[in-house]
């Protein structure tokens, strides 16, 4: 079966969430509602969407207590990725918004600050989310840096996802020429406070650059002693394959939901029949 994650990526303060109709009830310091099947978290005045997922089903009528174990029991059921057999546990934590919304250059300095950034990850790490993604660009280099901080600061080191492909700032350069993948992870471990990261991604696919010198580079970066393993994000079943012919990608982000389901045609199929895990945002 293929290893299927979730990003959270819904993070709002919870006055947004006034008019949700679910079923909800307080459990110590986090409160949880439940939509269908699906399980919204507060904690500290933030809210954590946990979209439909097996680990939400073990969340239904539960005690405090039994709600706070299966919950972190579920979080930490981690599967191998790919030939590598790096751990990634179901659910990450978005990190798209710190300090801007995206890899967008003309919202760089928005989103999130670096307090509400501090606090959502000390929430998220309390609930058992030790998984956090992030970018390269996510802020211009904002959410790298806030994360670093808060590694430094609580003297613990989440697994970590990052990606590279987009510009820095407007009009910097940007793609997967080997060249510059040296460059950008060595920034981003630099940022992160960190040796090595987990799992590192071309954040997109690009045409200009042969798809075996970028894995080439990801391999390099094995070597070094950088990265645990590499994959790939937003890219099509076709581009994956050309992925698999010329490296080892462990992973795939793309979005999915109920609104995107273009991957579940023949994609998730391909990422089965590869042991490719499947990482999902929306």
């Amino acid at each position: 079966m293929v290893s299927v994650s979730r990003c959270v990526a819904c993070l709002v303060p919870a006055a947004a969430a006034e008019g949700v109709t679910a079923a909800s009830e307080s459990h110590g310091q986090f409160a949880v509602a439940w939509c269908g099947h699906a399980a919204i978290l507060a904690r500290r005045g933030v809210i954590l969407l946990l979209a439909p997922a097996r680990s939400v089903d073990l969340m239904t009528r539960m005690t405090t207590r039994e709600l706070a174990h299966a919950v972190r029991a579920a979080l930490a059921n981690c599967k191998p990725a790919g030939a590598a057999g790096v751990a990634i546990p179901p659910v990450a934590l978005g990190c798209g918004n710190f300090g801007g919304v995206g890899s967008a250059p003309e919202f760089f300095g928005g989103g999130l600050s670096d307090d509400q950034a501090r606090e959502l990850m000390d929430a998220a790490w309390e609930l058992g989310i030790t998984h956090f993604d992030t970018a390269d660009a996510y802020g211009g280099g904002r959410s790298e840096r806030s994360i670093g901080r808060w590694i430094a600061s609580r003297g613990v080191v989440p697994r970590l996802t990052t990606k590279t492909f987009n510009p820095m700032t407007a009009g910097a350069d940007r793609g997967l020429r080997p060249e510059r993948i040296v460059r950008q992870l060595e920034s981003s471990l630099e940022r992160l406070g960190v040796a090595q990261v987990d799992l590192y991604l071309a954040h997109d696919f690009d045409p200009d650059v042969p798809l075996a010198d970028t894995m080439a580079a990801f391999e390099d970066a094995i070597a070094a002693g950088l990265i645990r393993a590499y994959g790939v994000s937003n890219f099509t079943s076709g581009q994956l394959l050309s992925a698999l012919t010329a490296g080892t990608p462990a992973a795939i982000q793309n979005s999915f939901s109920l609104l995107a389901r273009q991957d579940a045609s023949d994609l998730l199929e391909m990422c089965q029949q590869h042991n490719v895990a499947y990482l999902a945002f929306s």
